[in-house]
């Protein structure tokens, strides 16, 4: 019945599921370790979501191998579905919302992905957060004109071509995040009619670390290759951030400030909060600039 919890004993499954009520599909124990379901026809989405109100939460999802539609888990046409702590791979798609609003993906592990790791299409209002993504050749993207209002805040992306990725769609909101590592961009912002926002991110090493188009706005990001300086030690740049593509610039580009402690050690500061994941930037830093004592 509507809103019932389904608990799935540890195990590895070989079957595709269909949900087509609101439910909410579990993991005995929410650890994905422990649950595989692999899909049983390679051609079909391992979960596919059919109904409003459901949550897929602890189970590792593999084996969608189609080159058109498999996913680890499809959202068609289903409002307010969740996937949570799931590890996802081995698949065409790690997690599709089509057609539906309000989508909630997070904290889920997605590698080995054939095309995108999250794609949002045609939908509304979907929040893409605190996942850890690789060996995916786009990490997360939101495609095409009818959709509105993503968000992608607080993922992990590394590797891959490109990192996070918005093509045609409105008023996105990409903050947050790490990008590390990708061959082509990092962040990728397509389309002359764009409005897309992107804040207090965090992008190293990336063969490009951006390309923006049309009205996205760029603030108070950290670009590894900013050549800039921060002659107030303000933990801003002296100078904009020229984003690829375009004539969008980031105005207050993050510059971590270092400075040296009682004991002879480094400690690194980021103004104003800089991003969300200081940890990661301040391992990244000192891997990247050394040490010293």
């Amino acid at each position: 019945s509507a809103g019932t919890l389904i608990r799935v004993f540890d195990g590895i499954y070989t079957e595709n599921i269909i949900v087509n009520q609101s439910l909410t599909l579990r993991s005995y124990d929410a650890d994905p370790s422990n649950c595989t379901i692999r899909a049983a026809s390679t051609s079909s989405h391992v979960v596919q979501v059919m109904s409003p109100g459901v949550t897929v939460e602890g189970l590792t999802l593999t084996g969608g191998w189609d080159p058109y539609q498999s996913s680890g888990v499809l959202i068609n046409a289903s409002d307010n579905c969740a996937v949570y702590n799931c590890v996802i791979n081995s698949c065409i798609y790690g997690v599709w919302i089509q057609s539906s609003s309000n989508a909630s993906v997070g904290n889920n592990v997605i590698t080995n992905i054939t095309y995108y790791a999250v794609l949002v299409s045609v939908a509304n209002k979907a929040d893409v957060f605190g996942n850890r993504v690789s060996g995916c050749p786009d990490g997360l993207s939101a495609w095409g004109g009818g959709v509105y209002d993503t968000t992608f805040r607080q993922n992990n992306v590394t590797g891959g071509e490109v990192g996070i990725w918005i093509y045609n769609a409105q008023r996105s909101n990409v903050t947050g995040n790490t990008v590390s590592n990708a061959t082509i961009y990092g962040i990728k912002v397509d389309s002359a009619v764009n409005t897309t926002t992107v804040t207090d991110n965090y992008l190293r090493n990336n063969a490009n670390n951006t390309f923006g188009k049309g009205n996205s706005t760029w603030d108070h990001n950290f670009y590894s290759d900013y050549s800039g300086v921060d002659s107030n030690r303000d933990g801003i740049g002296d100078t904009p951030y020229s984003i690829l593509g375009g004539i969008s610039q980031d105005m207050r580009p993050i510059v971590p400030v270092v400075q040296a402690t009682g004991g002879g050690d480094n400690t690194l500061i980021l103004a104003g909060g800089a991003v969300a994941a200081v940890a990661v930037a301040v391992v990244a830093f000192l891997l990247l600039h050394g040490r010293k004592k």
